[in-house]
């Protein structure tokens, strides 16, 4: 697993909580899978910006639906940074 990776899922599974590694994959739903409400999407998007040092526009995060979503944002931000 590559760095990006194991570090939105730790930030997903420290805020959301009660997710197993099993139910961590790409194509799990924050909400409807992981169990994720409105508030906990916000504390995610906080803790990656946070951790990138990156800006999560309001509709960047209105796109991310599944954990590969975030990936794949961080990804994105990231290489624009850079």
């Amino acid at each position: 697993m590559e760095p990006i990776e194991a570090q939105v899922r730790e930030i997903v599974s420290g805020q959301i909580g009660h997710v197993t590694e099993a139910q961590m994959t790409g194509e799990a739903e924050l909400v409807r899978d992981l169990g994720a409400d409105s508030l906990d999407v916000e504390m995610i998007r906080g803790d990656v910006e946070e951790r990138f040092d990156i800006d999560v526009s309001d509709e960047a995060l209105e796109k991310v639906k599944t954990l590969g979503d975030v990936v794949n944002l961080v990804r994105e931000l990231t290489a624009v940074k850079q």
